[in-house]
């Protein structure tokens, strides 16, 4: 198979469990009805509720998550464009290795997303890219917790972008 597609599939599959997560915390938060259901009412080991310990490690994993699928989707790119993406995990070094023209779409159609979505944010996609370079590593292994950031919605929208781009 080739290697684009392979890494741009990847990155989709994990944009989708992240938003399976995100709506069980969603759900967990207000009262867990769904997940209550889907989970058979499961309890923890001691036999209490499981639903809060639940949606903690939901929102661990998606944050583990979703800087290793903008990863993906970054070096699904690159490949893209002809190069060998870097065996790293830094994002903006990955996405330093793209050309100025991806760049400049990514930009303008993450900035496009945040408008559509209500937000007025400018922040540019180098700067949170910037700001999570290391969430990967970060997030996996939790060295330091409390310096750890969560941007998931602006992370969620990057990763369209990315995969929109792939797909053109």
């Amino acid at each position: 198979m080739d290697k684009n597609k392979l890494l741009h599939g990847q990155a989709l599959s994990m944009q989708w469990v992240v938003f399976a997560l995100q709506k069980i915390i969603a759900d967990v938060e207000s009262g867990g009805g769904i997940t209550n259901q889907l989970l058979d009412y499961a309890k923890t080991a001691d036999g209490k509720d499981g639903l809060k310990p639940l949606a903690l490690g939901c929102t661990y994993v998606a944050n583990f998550i979703l800087p290793f699928t903008i990863e993906l989707a970054l070096k699904s790119l690159i490949l893209k464009e002809g190069k060998n993406p870097n065996n790293i995990h830094d994002l903006i070094d990955l996405y330093n290795e793209l050309s100025d023209s991806i760049k400049l779409e990514l930009h303008i159609d993450y900035l496009n997303q945040l408008k559509d979505g209500g937000n007025f944010i400018t922040e540019s996609l180098r700067e949170l890219f910037e700001r999570n370079r290391k969430d990967f590593a970060n997030w996996r292994y939790l060295d330091n917790p409390t310096s750890l950031s969560s941007d998931t919605i602006k992370m969620q929208i990057a990763i369209s972008s990315l995969l929109k781009i792939c797909n053109l």
